[in-house]
């Protein structure tokens, strides 16, 4: 997507903020999608872009709930390594939780062994706690 942060935040981002500013927002968790926002991060997809996530979503969007990658075994990731390694990526980036919705047994226990148990901040989010 090659529109700017300023056009970004009056369309795209703005519903997020909306939700971000009610009193249930912890209740509410997000996903993020496998965009490239090129006038952000021109080289990564907003899953794995520490960029967005934590200059967007959480700063200026102020989206503090839990937050998910989308299916890292989308066509989209497929040049950013094995899912094990785009499921490190997406949590590094600030995600919560890494999904991978295909179910395949060797890759699950891969995942599994390679990823680190939910972070403290991830746990809060998932009880709804600031």
């Amino acid at each position: 997507m090659n529109a700017s942060p300023e056009e970004l935040e009056k369309t795209d981002f703005y519903p997020f903020s909306q939700i971000a500013e009610q009193p249930n927002a912890m209740s509410i968790w997000g996903m993020v999608a496998h965009i490239i926002y090129s006038q952000i991060d021109p080289d990564l997809p907003s899953t794995l872009s520490k960029t967005v996530i934590n200059d967007i979503i959480r700063g200026k969007v102020g989206f503090e709930s839990l937050l998910f990658s989308d299916d890292l075994d989308m066509k989209a990731l497929e040049n950013y390594g094995s899912i094990a390694q785009r499921a490190n990526l997406s949590l590094q980036a600030g995600c919560d939780l890494a999904l991978y919705c295909w179910a395949k047994l060797d890759i699950m226990e891969q995942l599994a062994a390679e990823l680190p148990p939910l972070s403290a901040k991830g746990w809060n989010r998932w009880h709804g706690i600031r």
